[in-house]
């Protein structure tokens, strides 16, 4: 049996959190029933806003963070001959981080306030093998500074490669690897698997980058999940911020939530999620990588909503 052009998309699709701005965010939902509804060989677009609550993290220095988080994203698939897809994505992030009394960098208990993300990532996706497997290859790079730190100073280059194999049309496998700079620090290499498995019609387990999620449709409109994963974050800091001039915080996370989503039309999906980070940890260096200090936080409850429209 010949698999079908449009599973490889929607494989590519779960792998999109891996090549945007970091290794993985939690929350975002599988692109998966609409591209099934979509012509395979016309250009499609996405628009995702996404809001992001982390609430009250008790760090254990004594001192605590929240984070209001908004972002937008874009990706835009183009085909290319007969089977091969071009996918482009742009993305822009804002976290309003209200850190108090903490000692992560010295000399401020309020080392980071606003911090702009900005992310541009593209891949292609080339099926053979009669269609049965596909090679991705995909790149991007990302500023994520505070409004008043240096442009220049704060970009991020990453690589991305995997292989996929579709032995049945629930299925597909594979591994890939994502090679990333890091601010101040030394490059990081994530291998992670691909899975997406369709175990029946209500059920489906699908890894994203560096999470795997678990969703339940409940019926055409509304299905429901948990996930796990492990996303990084990094940025860099103001001049004016004394010790911490044109230093860096680094932000790493395991996430864990459940999620309900609801879509009214192919177009369109809103979705809620409540999630908690089993882990987290906090670093801060200076521009020779030295470090500056670094603080674990305690789990916490965070809440986020979203919506996506697909054109």
């Amino acid at each position: 049996m010949h698999t079908p052009p449009p599973l490889f998309l929607l494989t590519a699709a779960l792998l999109g959190a891996a090549a945007g701005p970091s290794v993985a965010q939690p929350g975002d939902p599988a692109e998966v029933p609409a591209e099934v509804t979509r012509p395979a060989r016309q250009p499609t677009a996405s628009l995702k806003l996404r809001y992001r609550l982390y609430d009250n993290e008790d760090l254990g220095d004594g001192g605590g963070v929240s984070i209001n988080r908004v972002s937008a994203d874009t990706e835009i698939q183009f085909p290319l001959g007969d089977a091969s897809m071009f996918t482009l994505g742009l993305g822009v992030e804002h976290s309003d981080y209200d850190m108090e009394l903490t000692t992560i960098v010295p000399d401020t208990g309020d080392p980071v306030d606003r911090v702009i993300t900005l992310n541009a990532s593209g891949s292609l996706l080339t099926p053979f093998a009669d269609r049965r497997m596909a090679w991705l290859v995909g790149g991007g790079v990302t500023s994520a500074a505070e409004i008043d730190a240096s442009f220049e100073d704060s970009i991020t280059w990453r690589a991305l490669t995997g292989i996929m194999y579709n032995p049945d049309p629930r299925v597909s496998i594979g591994a890939g690897v994502i090679v990333a700079t890091q601010l101040e620090d030394d490059p990081l290499v994530v291998p992670f698997p691909i899975i997406r498995y369709r175990i029946d019609d209500r059920w489906t387990v699908a890894t994203e980058g560096p999470k795997l999620q678990l969703t339940y449709d409940h019926d055409d409109a509304l299905s429901f999940g948990g996930y796990f994963g492990w996303e990084n974050r990094s940025y860099r800091l103001e001049s004016s911020a004394g010790v911490s001039s044109d230093g860096v915080i680094n932000e790493n996370r395991l996430p864990i939530g459940i999620f309900a989503a609801y879509s009214p039309n192919p177009g369109v999906d809103f979705r809620v999620d409540l999630f908690s980070s089993l882990y987290t940890k906090y670093e801060a260096r200076a521009e020779d990588e030295s470090e500056l200090g670094e603080d674990e936080a305690d789990p916490s409850v965070g809440i986020g909503v979203s919506v996506n429209f697909r054109f």
